[in-house]
């Protein structure tokens, strides 16, 4: 999502349940390396569906868009035929969750507090760690995971919100972030 998708999130064209967040030094797949690199900012993408990268707006039966009129900066400038338009987008005005949501709003401090206790950072370090035979990195990894699971589960009560809004406000799970750092290479996972 670029600056210019920020309308279609506040109208609710797209809602939190669609999206998903990306942390700053996440693993992501760079489309023009095709490989794995660690992301330098934050950002936002819709999220595809049954975890994979289909698009939720796909109608197959139809061959349609079923948000046609309303689709993102990226969805216009994809064309299959030249690629240029959509490859200069890759990582340019990014839209994040600081504009999105009221800094000082109990849904930001959640998220500060997540930040705080999960940063992308302890899980790259973890990883690379238990990669070189560290059990304790392991286990550390492991636990992580857990008090994940369960900050999203209070989080979700806490603010009234469907759990499936969480990957929007707090980003993607742990366990789904260890699995992207555990397929990169390790000297993708050392730098920065």
């Amino acid at each position: 999502m670029h600056q210019d998708d920020r309308h279609l999130v506040v109208s609710g064209v797209l809602t939190p349940s669609m999206l998903v967040t990306l942390r700053r030094g996440e693993p992501v797949l760079d489309p023009a390396e095709n490989r794995l690199m660690l992301l330098p900012s934050e950002l936002i993408k819709i999220s595809g569906v049954n975890g994979l990268n289909e698009c939720r707006f796909f109608q197959a039966r139809k061959n349609l868009c079923a948000i046609y009129e309303h689709r993102p900066l990226e969805c216009r400038a994809l064309k299959c035929w030249d690629t240029a338009e959509i490859t200069a987008l890759f990582l340019r005005d990014l839209l994040s969750r600081t504009e999105l949501m009221p800094s000082g709003s109990m849904v930001w401090k959640l998220v500060e507090k997540y930040e705080a206790a999960f940063p992308v950072r302890l899980i790259r370090d973890l990883c690379l760690a238990s990669s070189s035979g560290s059990k304790e990195a392991a286990i550390e990894l492991e636990e992580l995971r857990d008090h994940d699971s369960s900050f999203r589960q209070q989080a979700s009560g806490l603010l009234g919100l469907p759990s499936e809004d969480m990957n929007f406000f707090l980003g993607r799970p742990v366990s789904e972030v260890t699995e992207l750092f555990f397929l990169s290479q390790p000297d993708d996972l050392a730098k920065k």
